[in-house]
């Protein structure tokens, strides 16, 4: 029965603070986290998302995933596109009926700006594009053919998007909240959080809520893309080892990693769109807009 009982999902939406929460959550006695974030296993989307191996094996389990929890702990992972494919969330009821999701939802248009942020970090634009630019990018792509990056603004309509899970899983397992409450107040938002899983606040008394995965202003994309090359190698690797090896690791690659990322990226200067664009954004999304307050009962402001 806790296969059933105890899974937790962090589901959506991408560009929005998924990974702090799942490291914030991951720590918890009473969760147990995957190994891998982003397990991607039920996946079937119609964009490519690779599935994540373990040992360079492909996973045919989805509790292969998860080593050592006990029957009480909730098994947590976050695949933020997870929102996007209906089919995805038609697999996960075939195998966890009761499965309950975490989504957050971010101000779509600042959302753009991230995922205009994360693009140029990876590499996928040109050093030279605009925030604009990526716009233009945006209005053009084919919704059924383009690459993840390019789909930010059609996946901003978060509200058709939530009801497919909300029908088939029930509000009763279904957590709506905000990027904006994560950042104004982590520890309100976390225990919210404890509320919805029924698990100890007071591990979040004097926790460091750190902010995880932001998009980086790297000065080398190709550098930076081989650095992550070489953590994804590490991971696997570590996932081999016994926790206590992979603790003294993790302890081991922390500071260099802050140390690293420090060294090899600037701050970003503030970036906007331009009027004309948020005017377009303002009514592209209102419609949807509309619908999410329907669906979720109260006002939202972004």
């Amino acid at each position: 029965m806790d296969t059933i009982k105890k899974n937790v999902i962090i589901g959506g939406s991408t560009k929005c603070g998924t990974t702090s929460l799942f490291r914030y959550l991951s720590g918890h006695p009473q969760i147990c986290a995957s190994k891998i974030k982003e397990t991607r296993f039920f996946w079937d989307g119609d964009y490519d998302l690779p599935q994540q191996k373990i040992n360079n094996k492909e996973v045919k389990n989805y509790l292969d995933f998860f080593f050592d929890c006990s029957e009480d702990q909730w098994k947590l992972e976050a695949t933020p596109d997870y929102l996007y494919s209906y089919s995805s969330a038609e697999k996960i009821k075939s195998q966890f009926p009761d499965c309950r999701f975490i989504f957050i939802l971010r101000d779509p248009e600042q959302r753009i700006i991230s995922w205009f942020k994360y693009s140029k970090q990876l590499g996928d634009l040109p050093g030279d594009c605009t925030a604009d630019n990526y716009m233009k990018h945006l209005l053009k792509a084919d919704k059924k053919k383009s690459p993840q990056h390019l789909r930010a603004l059609e996946q901003g309509r978060y509200a058709g998007y939530l009801q497919n899970y909300i029908n088939l899983f029930g509000k009763q397992n279904i957590l709506i909240t905000f990027h904006k409450d994560l950042q104004n107040d982590p520890k309100l938002f976390m225990l919210n959080v404890c509320d919805f899983l029924k698990i100890e606040k007071s591990y979040y008394d004097n926790f460091d809520f750190k902010v995880f995965n932001p998009s980086l202003n790297v000065k080398n994309v190709s550098q930076f893309n081989k650095y992550r090359q070489f953590k994804k190698k590490l991971r696997s690797y570590n996932n081999r080892l016994p926790q206590s090896y992979r603790n003294f690791f993790k302890s081991i690659m922390k500071p260099l990693d802050v140390f690293y990322l420090k060294s090899k990226s600037d701050k970003w200067e503030e970036i906007s769109l331009s009027s004309s664009n948020k005017k377009f954004l303002s009514e592209y999304y209102l419609q949807d807009h509309e619908l999410l307050e329907k669906t979720l009962g109260k006002k939202v402001v972004w």
